[in-house]
């Protein structure tokens, strides 16, 4: 039995309930069925964790935990998240805060990647629309609470920022709100494609106009 002890994972558990369960487990045993196990999805259903900002991880496991959002994608694979605790959602957005993210083949318009990056770094002026950059940083690695977006797929921020346009399911995003508004839909895909295309590269602003 001893022996058979020695060979069992330590980082695996039969029961995630038990509030003794760590963080990292959590994430190999539940999260990495669709993040993976280091937090580089696959699938643009689901976001990549790898990489994010810990404070941005804590805030929305939070919120997810406490069903503050509300929206038909986060009931069905999310609310389960009200079995952690405070000290396992620290566990768990440290543990993705510590990985890195991977990049992902894009095959894009050159133009459509430049406008985008143009409204990374610059903004619209004429829409009062601020420059993405001034919140996410200027390589999109997120600040404090705000999120990293450099490599996140672009899919899933193509539908972030439709949710903050249509809904009011993003409390801790109020700002959004309004940015959203004034993107245009050719706007959010130029800057989704240029984001999930950039991970971890120094972003330049480009020269090329809308196309």
């Amino acid at each position: 039995m001893a022996a058979l002890g020695a060979c069992a994972p330590l980082d695996r558990s039969r029961s995630l309930e038990n509030p003794d369960v760590s963080g990292k487990t959590f994430t190999q045993q539940a999260c990495a069925m669709c993040h993976q196990a280091d937090g580089n999805s696959t699938s643009p259903n689901f976001p990549k964790l790898a990489g994010q900002s810990k404070q941005y991880l804590i805030d929305q496991l939070t919120d997810l935990r406490d069903h503050k959002r509300k929206n038909e994608t986060s009931a069905a694979f999310m609310w389960g998240m009200a079995r952690l605790s405070e000290s396992q959602i620290e566990q768990v957005a440290d543990f993705y805060s510590k990985q890195t993210i991977t990049a992902e083949p894009l095959l894009a318009d050159p133009d459509t990647l430049n406008y985008g990056k143009k409204l990374f770094l610059e903004g619209q002026a004429d829409k009062g629309v601020p420059a993405c950059a001034t919140c996410h940083g200027r390589e999109g690695e997120g600040l404090g609470p705000i999120p990293r977006l450099a490599g996140q797929h672009a899919n899933y921020i193509i539908r972030q920022l439709t949710v903050f346009k249509t809904t009011d399911d993003r409390p801790r995003g109020a700002p959004m709100k309004y940015v959203a508004h004034s993107l245009s839909e050719d706007d959010v895909k130029a800057l989704a494609l240029f984001l999930q295309s950039s991970p971890g590269k120094t972003l330049q602003v480009g020269t090329a106009s809308k196309p």
